[in-house]
């Protein structure tokens, strides 16, 4: 008997399908087909392989490859295919195989509708044309879907599969992000304890403890879609980790805005990602529902690039004025040393000029503060400062400096609307392209053109925005001070996020003959 194997596959999901187990109405077709195709000459099949949901020019197919397998083995006589697409659209592979390999194992090809048979040398030359014509199928295809992909990302449309956690795809508007009711609150809280000092491990082990499910898990759980690889490999694939907590932290999607185009695949046959440089991605602000508020996020940033505070938090909990506190007369920072009690039962800290403490001694400021001193006398003076601004009841704004600002912010919102008309002239380029309106040449022009002109924009934008936050840091923007105060009508002890609110840095000065020495602050607003 001759053995048949019968190889289905299709691209994408089909509409038709209730679940994405379920199978396809097309692979059912191609499988009653070549059923029926076999029954009709009396062959016996052997098997039959099917790979849904795989393109055409992915070799890796587990049913192609397992098929191949077989066909090595010898156990194959015939591999039959409604066509010779089915089999593969890489002109390389169809080369390969159905014109070398095949031939070295004895394995006849026969496609059913473009009539494809290896035994016919004479249709040998056609077989080859189709692999072809189906490879500049799927690089036409390629091209025309990263076109397509790049301008719904410059209408900062979202286009990934997936949301990020914390966030859903909106149900009304598959492009749009909706903050999720069960994730969005553990980003919340991720953001604050690392605000208030907590490192990742800290946050990771408080996760943990508490049994929150991490991101990879969750998404498995809450999307029949996503297959978690991992989840028989580890007993801690659900479990948080030090590098999922810097992930979250780093991303601004949680502060409203849209960072798409950050890989792309090498090509359209070799599917490995490559990284896209930074300032390459495609950036849309105010894209949908913050998490996290914009100055918070702004802060977690900076955290996150002090390299004293990052080498603490990643362990543990962060001294409360970790890496704020320089000597006065040298302005090299003070470094902090621990002692104890007599009976070795308490510990404590002090901090002294560097240039003293690395033993050079070439400062003169050479004694050290005690921690518990120093901490009683800022949360006095923060608490006094809280007093002076609450008394003041507002932050009177120099008229000429407000109306700048205005004038700024209308400028900000003209650029705006610039290149969202630059962005809305690509988007009918295109369309005037695939309408025969324009060639593809012509289109290239425009785009590229319209593609310099919001660049330049863009440009002009960020600095735009530049000079607005100067000019309201310079105004001390009393409903951002208002905000920071609110949370601290009085405070008793300091931990590191009261001292990043209100504190810049603290300068300590040398002792005097009588003992006393000059502690100066430098204040945030």
């Amino acid at each position: 008997m001759t053995a048949v194997a019968i190889y289905v596959r299709l691209s994408d999901e089909d509409r038709d399908k209730r679940v994405r187990e379920d199978e396809s109405e097309s692979i059912r077709n191609q499988r009653a087909l070549l059923k029926d195709y076999c029954r009709e000459r009396g062959w016996d099949i052997y098997d039959i392989y099917c790979d849904e949901n795989y393109s055409g020019t992915d070799f890796g197919r587990p049913d192609f490859q397992r098929m191949l397998k077989d066909c090595e083995d010898g156990r194959i006589d015939i591999v039959l295919c409604k066509s010779q697409s089915r089999f593969s659209r890489d002109a390389e592979v169809i080369e390969h195989y159905l014109h070398n390999k095949f031939i070295e194992w004895d394995v006849r090809f026969i496609s059913v509708i473009d009539h494809a048979d290896t035994n016919d040398e004479g249709n040998k030359r056609s077989r080859q044309i189709s692999g072809l014509v189906n490879e500049w199928y799927c690089e036409e295809t390629s091209r025309s879907v990263r076109r397509i992909l790049q301008n719904k990302r410059m209408n900062g449309q979202f286009t990934g599969s997936f949301a990020a956690y914390g966030y859903l795809v909106d149900p009304a508007d598959k492009h749009h992000l909706i903050p999720d009711p069960g994730a969005a609150p553990v980003v919340g809280r991720i953001y604050a304890m690392y605000l208030s000092g907590c490192g990742y491990k800290k946050i990771a082990e408080t996760l943990n403890n508490e049994g929150i499910p991490n991101p990879t898990e969750y998404k498995h759980r809450g999307d029949s879609r996503y297959v978690n690889r991992n989840a028989d490999k580890s007993p801690d694939s659900g479990l948080w980790t030090l590098s999922t907590i810097a992930s979250i932290l780093h991303n601004e999607v949680y502060m409203g805005t849209l960072a798409q185009g950050r890989t792309h695949y090498v090509s359209y046959k070799n599917h490995h990602r490559k990284k896209v440089p930074k300032e390459d991605w495609i950036r849309t602000v105010n894209a949908h529902d913050a998490i996290v508020s914009e100055a918070d996020w702004h802060r977690v940033q900076e955290m996150l690039g002090d390299k004293t505070h990052r080498g603490s938090t990643v362990t543990g909990d962060t001294p409360a004025l970790s890496g704020r506190v320089r000597c006065a007369v040298c302005g090299r920072p003070m470094k902090r040393g621990t002692y104890y009690n007599k009976a070795h039962t308490a510990r404590y800290y002090n901090l002294r000029c560097a240039a003293v403490y690395k033993g050079t001694k070439t400062c003169p400021n050479s004694s050290a503060i005690s921690g518990i001193e120093l901490e009683a006398q800022l949360v006095e003076a923060i608490n006094s400062h809280i007093e002076e601004y609450c008394a003041a009841d507002a932050i009177v704004i120099a008229d000429d400096l407000a109306d700048r600002l205005k004038a700024c912010r209308r400028s900000l919102e003209t650029i705006d609307a610039e290149i969202s008309k630059k962005q809305s002239y690509i988007s009918k380029a295109y369309e005037d392209k695939l309408d025969g309106s324009i060639g593809e040449s012509e289109y290239r022009a425009h785009s590229a053109k319209f593609m310099s002109d919001i660049a330049k924009l863009t440009e002009e934008r960020d600095r735009a925005a530049a000079r607005i936050a100067a000019m309201q840091a310079e105004l001390a923007d009393p409903e951002d001070n208002s905000d920071t105060i609110s949370r601290y009508c009085h405070i008793d002890k300091l931990d590191y996020s009261i001292v990043s609110e209100f504190i810049s840095t603290v300068y300590i000065g040398a002792k005097g003959s009588d003992g006393s020495r000059e502690i100066r602050i430098d204040w945030n607003f």
